[in-house]
């Protein structure tokens, strides 16, 4: 009975990380899209330009490349001239909205992790993992923790 309900919570873990449906990748193989791309939707990687227009010329459905670049998204900034390609290869509107969109929380993410670095809520210049004199101070200077140069708080 413990083997039963553990191999249930595992098929139940594991089936919620797939994007696609075991049949909607059968349907991407049989269309003949490279199995590197197939790799890519099967296992939640990011699809460039190149593999979007891939999939376009072999007819695979928007909804399959909709529902992957909503649910993985991209991890590069959509450049005009990938645009201006995928225009040019006749790829769908929706598709290229969503491309714009997942470039849009690619540049958000990007930005907040540069401007929040990995100390929480302080930049990660703030911190000086190091100081010569140890706990020792001049009694002058200024914390970038709590106020910026004209002495106002920063949030």
């Amino acid at each position: 009975m413990k083997k039963l309900i553990l191999l249930a919570l595992t098929v139940a873990l594991f089936s919620g990380c797939a994007v696609h449906s075991p049949q909607a990748l059968a349907s991407v193989r049989a269309a003949g899209v490279p199995e590197r791309t197939v790799a890519k939707l099967a296992h939640r990687g990011t699809l460039t330009p190149g593999e979007v227009i891939t999939l376009h010329r072999a007819a695979v459905s928007d909804d399959i490349v909709l529902r992957h670049l909503d649910e993985v998204g991209i991890d590069y900034l959509l450049a005009k001239e990938d645009a201006k390609m995928l225009r040019t290869a006749h790829v769908s509107e929706p598709v290229l909205d969503a491309l714009k969109t997942a470039s849009n929380r690619y540049l958000a993410w990007r930005t907040a992790q540069l401007n929040y670095g990995y100390y929480g809520s302080y930049a990660s210049y703030d911190y000086v993992p190091y100081w010569p004199l140890g706990g020792l101070t001049l009694g002058y200077g200024w914390s970038s923790h709590h106020s910026d140069c004209s002495g106002r708080h920063r949030r």
